[in-house]
C-alpha cells in the first residue's frame, strides 16, 4: 500500500507534511517561550515579595541585649558594632560584628547571636587593667594591650616601661613589671604604688601607705605574695610601721620596720 504525498502548494518545493510540521514547531517554540516568561514574571515576583519582607520593618531591631560588660556601656558597646535601632536582623552578619567589637581594645571577645524577628544578644570578655604605664598614664590589661588612658580613682600600680605607647599596642607580657602587676590579687593590687626593677636586684614594690616590697627576680609571685600578704597582716594587727618586707625567700620573710619619725626640736 503506498503513501501519496501532497506538495504545499503555497511554497514551492515544500511538501504539506513538511507545512505541517513546521507550524507545529512553532506552536511548540510559543509555548517553550510563554512558559519561559510565565516562570520567569513568577521568580522576579517571589523575588520582589522576599526583597520587601525580608527589609521591611518585621525584623527591625527592637531589642539588643549585652552581657558580661563592667567598663563599657551598653550604648558604648552598641555604638562600636555599628547597631542602631534600625539594623535588620535578618540581614545582620554576627561575625562581621564580632570582629568589630573586637577590634576595641578594651574587648577580649565578643559572641553575637540573632533571634528573629527582632533581637540581637552580645556576650562579651572584656579586659581589665592590670597597671598604669608611665608616662602618659596609660591603662595595660594582663595581656599587655594599652587600653586608653587612666581616671581618677583607678587603683592599679603604676609601672614604667621605658617605650612609647599608644592606645591598642600591646607591650610583652614578659617584662618583669607587667608580669608582676599581673599576678597581683585585687586586694594587694589597691595597695602597690608602682612596679619597679633595679638591675642586678629585681623588682620592688612601693606601698602606697609607706615602705618598700623587695621581690627578687620575677619568680615564684605566687608564694611571694602570699608570703607579703602575711606579714601585711601582722604588721598591721601589731601596729608596726612597714619599712622594707623582703620575700625573695617566701618561706622565710623578713620585716624590717620603719623607723619612727624623731619629734621636732
Amino acid at each position: 500500500m503506498s503513501t501519496s504525498v501532497v506538495a504545499d502548494a503555497s511554497v514551492p518545493g515544500v511538501t504539506r507534511h513538511d507545512a505541517l510540521e513546521r507550524r507545529r514547531d512553532v506552536r511548540r517554540e510559543r509555548t517553550r517561550r510563554r512558559g519561559w516568561t510565565i516562570s520567569l514574571l513568577g521568580v522576579a515576583v517571589v523575588c520582589g515579595a522576599t526583597w520587601w519582607i525580608t527589609r521591611s520593618p518585621i525584623f527591625t531591631m527592637r531589642e539588643l541585649r549585652v552581657s558580661g560588660t563592667t567598663h563599657l556601656t551598653q550604648s558604648q558597646v552598641a555604638r562600636i558594632a555599628g547597631l542602631s535601632t534600625g539594623a535588620n536582623v535578618l540581614w545582620l552578619s554576627p561575625s562581621r560584628v564580632e570582629r568589630l567589637l573586637e577590634h576595641d581594645p578594651w574587648i577580649a571577645s565578643a559572641t553575637v547571636e540573632r533571634s528573629l524577628p527582632g533581637t540581637v544578644t552580645i556576650s562579651i570578655r572584656e579586659r581589665h587593667a592590670v597597671a598604669v604605664a608611665m608616662p602618659g598614664s596609660w591603662l595595660i590589661s594582663a595581656d599587655g594591650v594599652v587600653l586608653g588612658r587612666a581616671r581618677e580613682g583607678d587603683l592599679v600600680p603604676e609601672i614604667h616601661p621605658g617605650v612609647v605607647l599608644r592606645s591598642g599596642v600591646r607591650l610583652s607580657t614578659a617584662r618583669p613589671q607587667l608580669l608582676v602587676a599581673r599576678s597581683l590579687s585585687g586586694s594587694l593590687a589597691a595597695r602597690v604604688r608602682s612596679v619597679t626593677t633595679r638591675k642586678g636586684r629585681g623588682v620592688d614594690l612601693i606601698l602606697r601607705a609607706g615602705g618598700v616590697v623587695d621581690l627578687g627576680p620575677a619568680v615564684d609571685l605566687r608564694a611571694k605574695e602570699l608570703a607579703l600578704a602575711g606579714v601585711l597582716r601582722w604588721a598591721a594587727r601589731r601596729g608596726v610601721g612597714v619599712g622594707t618586707i623582703d620575700v625573695r625567700a617566701p618561706a622565710a620573710p623578713a620585716l624590717l620596720p620603719a623607723q619612727p619619725s624623731l619629734p621636732g626640736p
